[in-house]
């Protein structure tokens, strides 16, 4: 979820350019900028384990094939000035099938004039040969890119941290900063917690364990220490498990916050700052 939001905060602050996004994930309960156009790809995820993908067999490579096709076909319908490209080369190497032809299309001028940038964030995964992997990493940006924006301030995390031969990137390399949603205004601190039952004077606590797939522990850990601390059961509770959570652990969610005395769990909440800011 938190790569598809940054994306869509991105989105959110180019008004008056014409946007269009390529969504190949999970469908998604966030709710798409004014204005921004949506070309849906069969969707494709990586396992709990992140290390294959969801599909397999027959329906993988038709999965395949069809979304080549279309991310194909919405560059030369659009000719677009910007192709974006969310993380690739630094991860999704799963998605070189679709990726690489497209890219390669773009250098040879079949689409038009258009730069491709890389938007990555501040940590990166440690990979089991780090040497191999930022190899490849510099040879795609060598070959398909203009420009890596990072995430990121680099005063607090510097992409080098995690990506030891920075100096070899060759194309500019820029840091945009963290990239949020913003609060929405008029949605006031009064306003969200009487929208989730939440009294003015009652202590929020809100958790979120992101898209859901994995880290399910968190929440839980959560609703355990509420129902070990009197201090905390006493506090509202508001899980936010992800509308990718599986349902036994979404299950085991609701289960541990029906012994306290104010603790829900939903899926999702538009507009997730402004709970954070009215907690």
């Amino acid at each position: 979820m938190g790569h598809l939001l940054r994306t869509l905060a991105i989105l959110e602050a180019l008004p008056g350019h014409e946007r269009l996004l390529c969504a190949g994930g999970p469908a998604s309960p966030a709710a798409l900028p004014e204005g921004v156009r949506l070309v849906r790809l069969p969707a494709l995820a990586m396992d709990a384990d992140f290390g294959a993908l969801t599909l397999a067999g027959e329906a993988l490579e038709q999965a395949k094939a069809e979304r080549r096709q279309r991310l194909w076909q919405t560059l030369e319908t659009l000719r677009p000035d910007v192709f974006f490209v969310e993380l690739y080369p630094f991860g999704r190497k799963a998605f070189e099938f679709e990726l690489t032809p497209v890219l390669t299309a773009i250098r040879e001028g079949r689409f038009g004039p258009c730069a491709v940038v890389c938007g990555v964030r501040d940590i990166l995964v440690e990979k089991k040969d780090q040497a191999a992997y930022e190899a490849r990493v510099i040879d795609r940006l060598r070959r398909f890119f203009d420009a890596v924006l990072v995430h990121a301030d680099p005063r607090l995390f510097p992409l080098s941290e995690t990506f030891a031969r920075l100096d070899d990137i060759p194309v500019p390399v820029r840091y945009t900063g963290y990239v949020a949603p913003v609060r929405r205004p008029g949605r006031t601190r009064a306003a969200v917690r009487r929208e989730f039952g939440v009294a003015e004077d009652a202590a929020w606590i809100v958790v979120s364990a992101g898209g859901g797939r994995v880290g399910s522990e968190v929440p839980l850990a959560v609703l355990a220490a509420c129902r070990e601390q009197p201090r905390l059961a006493r506090a509202a509770v508001r899980i936010f498990a992800g509308p990718y959570a599986p349902a036994a652990a979404y299950a085991a969610m609701e289960q541990a916050a029906a012994g306290l005395p104010d603790a829900r769990v939903a899926r999702f909440a538009p507009g997730f700052v402004d709970l954070l800011a009215a907690a």
